[in-house]
């Protein structure tokens, strides 16, 4: 019954994307191509989206945050008990989208937030 908020930084304008993969596999669309704009960027920004935590559940579960400067392909999702559950592969997600590139290490990484 707590409620999550998501607070994120972006260095500029972009479009966001979060998905909430449980356990199990289940991918849920939390939030699509919702538009940071020039004036919270640069600074902690608190999606306007709240979230409330179900439970109680033993297992970890990985919200993934996307973002990029263009609007995100519409992704195929089917109504789930009041949510839109992804009927697609998570990889072909990540895929289509950008990723976060780790300077030190030169390699492509997505930035995941776990519990």
């Amino acid at each position: 019954g707590e409620t999550l908020k998501i607070t994120i930084q972006a260095d500029r304008e972009c479009w966001v994307r979060l998905i909430n993969v449980f356990s199990d596999g289940t991918k849920i669309l939390l939030l699509d191509n919702f538009k940071i704009v020039s004036e919270n960027t640069g600074v902690p920004y608190t999606l306007p989206a709240e979230f409330e935590c179900m439970g109680p559940i033993f297992e970890a579960e990985t919200i993934i945050v996307m973002a990029q400067s263009e609007k995100f392909e519409k992704i195929q999702t089917v109504d789930y008990y009041g949510f839109q559950k992804i009927e697609e592969e998570l990889d072909e997600i990540l895929e289509r989208g950008y990723g976060v590139r780790n300077t030190k290490a030169q390699k492509i990484i997505y930035v995941v937030t776990t519990p």
